[in-house]
């Protein structure tokens, strides 16, 4: 049984940033979510949200960006829509941690955050990339800093 749901429309500019945050904060409060999760979820919305609006579009026009939350205990699911070009972080290669910074291609640590905290699942439909982010909240009251979601 879901327990809660918002549905947020942001324009694809940097400016929603405060908006995003905001709504995502309102909800997950409501929700009772431990900070720990509070803070993985917006980190990780607000990287999927910051690479839509920097490489997601070919044009300068304005484009929505669809946000739905829901909570059904225990889990938290996103669903982010957009219609920017076709772009799957789910299948995207993991950056060489091992190698030394100046040595490794740009970009890319944003989107292994995402995957280490969070369950991603990414299909496109439509003309839209649907990427569903899941966070299961009962886990992150027992864990330690190994690294385990």
């Amino acid at each position: 049984m879901t327990v809660g749901e918002i549905k947020v429309t942001l324009k694809n500019k940097l400016a929603e940033l405060d908006k995003l945050h905001s709504r995502v904060e309102e909800f997950l409060k409501a929700q009772g979510s431990p900070q720990k999760v509070l803070f993985q979820l917006k980190l990780a919305l607000e990287e999927v949200f910051v690479n839509i609006v920097n490489h997601g579009y070919d044009d300068d026009k304005e484009h929505d960006i669809q946000l739905t939350l829901s909570y059904e205990p225990p889990e938290l699911t996103l669903i982010v829509e957009d219609d920017g070009v076709a772009f799957d972080p789910v299948h995207k290669e993991n950056p060489d941690l091992s190698q030394p910074l100046s040595c490794r291609a740009p970009g890319g640590l944003g989107v292994f955050l995402v995957k280490w905290c969070c369950d991603l699942k990414y299909r496109r439909d439509h003309g839209k990339n649907i990427l569903t982010i899941k966070k299961n909240i009962t886990h992150d009251h027992d864990q330690t800093s190994t690294g385990d979601k």
